[in-house]
């Protein structure tokens, strides 16, 4: 009786430590969404780092870090996180389209309207209009 008391106590523990340390990321999320808003870059890259630290598997923390490097012009270093998004959430139509708009920056037409298309195919109808626009 008293080893299932322990386990369910210890399993108990982790799940509290669990949830603050979401809690903790989630305010380094938005610390760092409010000081790139301020353009503050440097301190948005700081906060969401933080953040990834504790939680590594949120797609969303790095999409955030792709906007910062991107509005920092690190295009290579944005597309990095741009396309992690995307192996953690393959739908995540926002990182898809900021795919394309890197690819452009880059002048790699065929990236781009590779990813234009994959947006457009998630839904997304500005996607679809810039596929048909610019790559047909």
């Amino acid at each position: 009786m008293k080893l299932l008391l322990l386990t369910f106590l210890s399993f108990f523990s982790l799940q509290m430590l669990f949830s603050q340390n979401i809690t903790i990321a989630e305010n380094h999320n938005d610390k760092a969404i409010d000081e790139l808003m301020l353009g503050n870059n440097k301190t948005a890259l700081y906060e969401i780092n933080q953040a990834l630290k504790i939680n590594p598997k949120n797609a969303n923390y790095y999409y955030i870090r792709g906007m910062i490097l991107q509005k920092m012009n690190d295009l290579n270093k944005a597309l990095i996180d741009y396309k992690k998004t995307l192996s953690l959430n393959s739908k995540h139509i926002d990182a898809t389209i900021k795919c394309a708009i890197v690819y452009a920056k880059l002048n790699d037409k065929t990236k781009s309207c590779e990813y234009f298309k994959k947006a457009c195919d998630l839904g997304d109808s500005k996607a679809c209009e810039g596929y048909y626009k610019f790559c047909n």
